[in-house]
């Protein structure tokens, strides 16, 4: 299963080296850069974790107040120190006071354990997810790595020592292309 060309994609995300991978996993996906809006956070201005939080509760009033059934809302923040779901709740609360259900809106959050880095390394060389790889303050040429996750996603290959945090990322992303089959 494949993310639909039908559907716009927001990505909120924390640094270039983010916007770089997921750019990338969505054009393996068949989907068109027209299609895809990326909001990244200044670079040396504010914290991307912060950023992330303080801008998802706008981005998904933005999302809901729209016809939100023809877009996609992925968020995208590193873990640092925390487990995943302890950044889901950090991002989620900013939003408490919006009825919404997640679960049943195309809201995607992807949290790479440490950072995205980690996701790159894994797909590169097989690492996991307790050593910190640090980014170099420029993108590195991850577009391969991101490849492989976009067809690890869509069942284009096997993988079976995955790492947490792209098993979590998988099922935000099947419980979306499922919506998306549905509408």
């Amino acid at each position: 299963m494949k993310l639909s060309d039908r559907y716009s994609y927001e990505i909120l995300c924390e640094d270039a080296q983010t916007r770089c991978f997921l750019f990338a996993l969505l054009k393996k996906q068949g989907i068109s850069r027209h299609k895809i809006y990326i909001d990244t956070a200044p670079a040396g201005m504010i914290c991307g974790s912060q950023y992330v939080a303080q801008k998802y509760p706008d981005k998904v009033n933005d999302f809901l107040s729209k016809n939100y059934k023809n877009n996609v809302l992925i968020v995208c923040t590193d873990a640092d120190n925390l487990s995943i779901e302890e950044r889901v709740r950090f991002v989620e609360s900013n939003a408490r006071n919006i009825k919404y259900n997640r679960q049943e809106v195309m809201i995607i959050i992807w949290i790479p354990r440490r950072q995205i880095e980690n996701w790159i390394h894994y797909w590169r060389d097989g690492a996991g997810e307790e050593v910190d790889y640090k980014h170099t303050g420029k993108p590195e040429k991850c577009r391969l790595e991101a490849e492989k996750m976009s067809d690890y996603l869509s069942d284009q290959i096997v993988v079976t020592d995955i790492i947490p945090s792209i098993e979590y990322a998988k099922k935000e992303y099947m419980r979306v292309c499922g919506m998306q089959i549905s509408y």
